[in-house]
């Protein structure tokens, strides 16, 4: 333990000084019931933990796009300031964790390019992932076809993963098997990571760690399929391919539920049964973003600091990024406060209703 104290001190106090900067439950709800992207702008260049990132966004009017690419700017930006205490087999693993970042980049290319609009992803590239990742610049921001996507993805790990879905010009990517496709690839390459550079204890904390989002993100996988899918038998071709305390079984039980009972029963199977409630599982999603909020929340404020404290910084940065992110889109389409507030993770009434 006190081994642990010397080693990770200094970036569980560096990583939970920043979290203390975060955006509060109660200014949440206000940013909520903005009625502009301007108010909103304003709000977020006075804020402690967005100010410095927000000063860069001058425009009198500014727009959506430029707002969310400072947003996924930032999680690089903290990533940057944690990684100068990082070093050894951590500063190894938490580099096969960026690769999260660069699959990020991936798929808002593809979705913009099904969408039709490929010439847009170059406004809200994010220069700063960039820095971190494998993969021609120049060519991404040039790029307006899958097959261009792939030669700029050319030097990245992920350029086999891409290449087995390439489409003829004109035609739809498989989004969705994309999709799971890398993110079964980040997974290996964590665990790989994992195993390489750890031992003992440590190893199986951090492989527990992955176990429980692989096992929750194969939980709302099957949940969301069962409107899609015409039986059971599809479904392995969807989950990634790594399990902690369910089991495929289990998952077939869920995907074959015939009401909100029996969900709740299969559910009642695992450690994740608070994923979901009686209401229906229109509101999973949800539930599984406040489970890993609360997951990684208790992880940062542990009292014996680890490897995994900066990580669960990381992960509650990025859903404050996706809050936020919620927010803004709520904003520019003028949906009401109640809507707006209605998905964001971390609100005690979203948590216990």
């Amino acid at each position: 333990m006190f081994t642990d104290f010397i080693k990770y001190g200094a970036v569980s106090a560096k990583a939970r000084a920043m979290y203390g900067k975060r955006i509060t439950e109660e200014e949440l709800v206000s940013l909520a019931a903005m009625t502009s992207l301007r108010q909103l702008a304003a709000f977020l260049k006075q804020h402690p933990g967005w100010a410095g990132i927000f000063s860069r966004l001058e425009d009198v009017s500014p727009n959506r796009g430029k707002m969310e690419l400072l947003l996924k700017n930032a999680v690089c930006g903290k990533y940057y300031q944690l990684s100068r205490f990082i070093g050894g087999s951590d500063e190894r693993f938490y580099r096969a964790w960026t690769l999260s970042l660069e699959i990020d980049v991936a798929l808002g290319f593809v979705s913009r390019l099904n969408a039709g609009h490929p010439e847009e992803y170059a406004e809200i590239l994010p220069e700063r992932i960039l820095s971190l990742v494998k993969l021609d610049a120049g060519l991404l921001a040039r790029a307006k076809s899958y097959g261009e996507l792939c030669a700029a993805f050319a030097p990245s790990p992920l350029a086999g993963v891409l290449a087995g879905f390439a489409v003829r010009e004109g035609e739809p990517v498989d989004y969705t098997a994309l999709e799971l496709a890398l993110t079964s690839y980040f997974m290996k390459n964590l665990y790989d990571a994992v195993k390489r550079n750890y031992s003992g204890g440590v190893m199986l904390r951090l492989l527990k760690n992955l176990g429980v989002r692989a096992d929750t993100a194969n939980i709302v996988r099957t949940l969301r399929l069962r409107s899609f899918l015409s039986g059971a038998e599809q479904l392995p071709k969807f989950l990634i391919p790594y399990f902690y305390k369910i089991k495929n079984q289990t998952l077939r039980e869920l995907f074959a539920a015939k009401n909100g009972d029996e969900i709740e029963g299969a559910l009642e199977k695992t450690p994740y049964s608070s994923l979901y409630d009686k209401r229906g599982a229109r509101y999973f999603e949800r539930y599984y973003y406040e489970f890993h909020y609360r997951f990684y929340k208790k992880i940062l404020y542990e009292g014996t600091p680890s490897v995994l404290t900066p990580l669960a910084y990381l992960e509650l940065l990025q859903t404050e990024v996706r809050n936020l992110t919620h927010i803004i889109e709520c904003v520019r389409y003028g949906l009401p406060r109640q809507e707006a507030e209605k998905y964001l993770t971390g609100l005690a009434k979203n948590s216990n209703e």
